[in-house]
């Protein structure tokens, strides 16, 4: 099972910071087969993905630590097939450079949707499958219905949590995955989502990420606007 962290702030920070808290989570958790990451830079959409670990591609961290963001979307891989270890298979996918899309769980469904997209398919996980259906609803459903209905047409037997991150730096997220539970969290100048470790006694809060001052659990579709600076 895949983790993920976005991080939304008012002010600039390295994509370092990031990296610095989804290694610990990637030491904590079971995600190292794979990651990836998208952040808005100078209005465009930027992605970047690897078929190694976050902590073992040591050469892609290095090179984007210092790279300033003000929202970022990390997703660090599990396979649900270890046989799927690929770069194609890596998350997040970048939709044309208007979204970035990272998915956590299994799409129990995603074998008959494997044909309906065949013509844009690049890689092996049920994961693609919903990204390129969320996208297709996005034609004439609201990014949160979108979500909620890419989620019921795709998750079968299977279980779900979903991020969005939008190239207005906006994000989008819903949670059905309860085995691993999804969470916005504030804190530290920060406001983000982020998984649970797989581990249901909060361990994640409570002995890792101390400084968060609120959290709550995301189910239902949520949209979480860009911050924006507070002026005195």
């Amino acid at each position: 099972m895949c983790e993920m962290l976005a991080l939304q702030s008012a002010k600039p920070f390295e994509l370092g910071t990031a990296f610095q808290l989804g290694l610990t989570i990637e030491k904590f958790g079971i995600a190292r087969f794979g990651w990836g990451v998208s952040w808005v830079q100078d209005g465009v959409l930027q992605n970047y993905r690897s078929e190694l670990g976050l902590g073992e591609d040591v050469q892609g961290r290095q090179r984007l630590a210092g790279e300033s963001a003000t929202s970022c979307l990390i997703h660090l891989r599990r396979p649900s097939f270890l046989s799927t270890i690929a770069v194609e298979n890596s998350q997040p996918y970048l939709a044309e450079g208007e979204f970035a899309f990272g998915h956590n769980g299994y799409l129990a469904d995603h074998v008959r949707w494997r044909e309906v997209f065949a013509q844009v398919v690049q890689g092996q996980s049920d994961s693609e499958m919903g990204f390129h259906l969320y996208k297709q609803r996005l034609v004439t459903e609201a990014p949160a219905d979108a979500i909620n209905s890419t989620l019921r047409d795709t998750i079968g037997r299977g279980e779900a949590n979903v991020i969005v991150l939008n190239r207005d730096e906006s994000l989008v997220a819903a949670g059905s995955n309860e085995r691993n539970p999804m969470y916005w969290f504030a804190g530290a100048d920060f406001t983000g989502i982020v998984t649970g470790l797989h581990s249901l006694d909060q361990y994640l809060f409570t002995d890792l990420l101390t400084w968060v001052e609120q959290r709550t659990q995301i189910r239902d579709a949520v949209y979480l606007p860009k911050m924006t600076p507070v002026h005195a």
